[in-house]
Order: C-alpha cells, then structure tokens, then sequence
C-alpha cells in the first residue's frame, strides 16, 4: 500500500461520525415549566394567524419576545436563563418564537437569540446575543 492510502484509512478510522448525527430536542413545550413562558407554536393553530397572535401578545402588559432556533447553542443559553428567571418575574410574559417556523414574524432579525422587550405593544429594548441571567435580570427591572 502507499502511504497516502495508509494515512487516509487512518485518518477516517479515527474519526467519529457520531457527532455528525443531529440529536432529537425535545418539544419546545416541554422545556416551559414555569406558566408565564410561552412557544408561539403551543398557542398557535393551522386556522389562527401566527402574526396576528402575536400582535395580540405584546400588547398584554410586560412582555419579552425571544426568538431563537432549536439548533443555535447560544439559543439553548437563553431559554435556560429565561425558565431561570421567568418565576423571579410574574408580571413578565416571556414569548419564545422559532425563527425557522415563523418566518414572517423574524424577517427584521439578523442574528439569534434576539431579545425584544414589549411594554403594552411599544417596543422598548432590542439586545441581540446570549445575556447572563443577571445582564437580563438587570434589563428587565430597567424596563419594566
């Protein structure tokens, strides 16, 4: 045999293909355990207009808009911040929208996670990128 062959035989033997496999995530519903947040997906039927239910949403009192995608990590970052702090902050509605299932509603998003913060339907804060739970936190009791 060649070296080349023999070398290329070792490379691809030592190689794991198992981390190309994409693993199952669990429903997005089952990820929520605390009540004020919500997966637009849970609350939207085939017959209900997603951007409609949305617009109705944000007009509600405090509400933090998360939009994110299943395969972004810094995504996963986010929604273990926000089930962290959603029971620290009742009067706070935290609506989490898939970018890949509701197009419409993240075409004026350019990078994920984006955070938009709603007060009775005005937008008051756009932060894009992961925060901590304590750059949220602090964001939180500024704006509302």
């Amino acid at each position: 045999m060649n070296y080349a062959y023999r070398f290329s035989l070792l490379l691809l033997g030592s190689v794991s293909l198992t981390s190309c496999i994409q693993e199952e995530t669990p429903a997005p519903t089952h990820l929520a355990s605390v009540q004020n947040v919500i997966y637009l997906q849970s609350i939207v039927t085939k017959t209900e207009n997603a951007v409609t239910k949305f617009n109705n949403l944000i007009k509600q009192g405090n509400v933090i808009v998360d939009f994110y995608a299943d395969w972004c990590g810094p995504c996963k970052g986010m929604s273990s911040v926000i089930n962290q702090l959603a029971p620290q902050f009742p009067n706070v509605t935290f609506l989490k929208v898939n970018t890949d299932m509701f197009p419409e509603l993240s075409s004026s998003i350019r990078s994920i996670p984006t955070i938009i913060f709603y007060k009775n339907g005005q937008q008051v804060h756009r932060q894009s990128g992961a925060l901590t739970a304590l750059q949220m936190s602090s964001l939180i009791r500024k704006y509302f």
